[in-house]
């Protein structure tokens, strides 16, 4: 009996992960936050910085080298920003958000090579 209680659980979850995810069903929950906070970097000129996972209208400081810019994410946690200008010594990336949200992202020279 217990070996049947335990296959109908593994067959057929009925609880949400805290991840968002049925449990052995592969399928996610619309979430407005999907986990961590995270950059991408996504044009090199002018340098764009797009944001994501951050809480639902956040107010985030994003810094690059001596440049600071702030932004609020969306309903949706996300944000982009841009810093113009931007020579191609490298340096690091740092978002910092006034709820408690924090990513980080490298740029380095090698983005910088024109193919």
């Amino acid at each position: 009996m217990l070996l049947l209680a335990l296959a109908a659980l593994l067959l057929c979850p009925s609880f949400v992960t805290a991840d968002g995810s049925a449990a052995g069903s592969g399928r996610t929950t619309p979430t407005a936050v999907t986990g961590r906070a995270s950059l991408v970097i996504t044009s090199i000129e002018p340098l764009s910085v797009t944001g994501r996972g951050f809480k639902a209208a956040e107010r985030v400081t994003v810094r690059f080298q001596s440049r600071r810019r702030a932004t609020t994410a969306t309903s949706a946690g996300r944000f982009v920003v841009r810093f113009a200008g931007v020579d191609c010594s490298g340096g690091t990336i740092v978002a910092v958000g006034s709820k408690g949200s924090r990513a980080v992202a490298n740029f380095s020279q090698p983005l910088c090579v024109a193919p």
